[in-house]
């Protein structure tokens, strides 16, 4: 079975999204000896890229950074697509700003899993927390990195992922979280739920 990552990557004014998908791809190389796959809406020459697929952007929302009034578009919208998307039949899917400093992520790989992503965040000093979202609670996964083989259950994740990324605002009343700007993590979440029956 082949395998590889695939990484999305969307530049608005202020943040190069590709150069730093670029050094993602280098480390993915390094550590993990894999081929990298870009999707992004503009033409990429760079050798660390084995392929570039070409895709309209989607903007997300605003994104406002901590402790300042600035704000940009985030052209988050399209990572349900990845399962369409990947020429690989094991995907490493990554966030193109998640940087690899060791070869961890090979188990991953190996495990032949139908699909995996994280479950907890870990955060100084050295605890492991289950983050929730919205007025439910929500207990949410991770998708800064997801690990999937072209299956079926793989397929109904990513299907029931780009369903509720086409409702977002549907879901937000319902599990009660902001509507703006479009969070992943979320859709990936409530993805999971109804396809394990949650």
């Amino acid at each position: 079975m082949n395998t590889g990552a695939l990484v999305f990557a969307f530049n608005n004014h202020s943040i190069d999204y590709v150069g730093i998908a670029s050094e993602c791809a280098s480390r993915v190389k390094k550590y993990l000896d894999i081929p990298v796959t870009l999707v992004s809406d503009v033409d990429v020459n760079n050798s660390v890229f084995d392929c570039v697929i070409h895709s309209e952007k989607s903007s997300g929302g605003n994104r406002y950074w901590h402790n300042s009034k600035h704000c940009d578009q985030w052209y988050n919208r399209s990572r349900s697509s990845a399962y369409t998307l990947s020429p690989y039949e094991n995907t490493l899917l990554l966030d193109c700003d998640y940087f690899l400093n060791g070869n961890e992520l090979k188990s991953i790989l190996c495990s032949e899993s139908d699909f995996s992503c994280f479950h907890n965040n870990q955060y100084l000093p050295l605890t492991m927390q289950k983050d929730t979202f919205g007025k439910t609670n929500t207990p949410h996964v991770w998708a800064t990195v997801c690990q999937f083989t072209r299956n079926s259950f793989a397929y109904s994740v990513f299907s029931a992922w780009q369903m509720i990324e086409q409702n977002y605002s549907h879901y937000s009343d319902l599990f009660r979280y902001s509507k703006s700007p479009f969070r992943n993590d979320y859709a990936l979440t409530l993805a999971l739920l109804m396809v394990n029956g949650g």
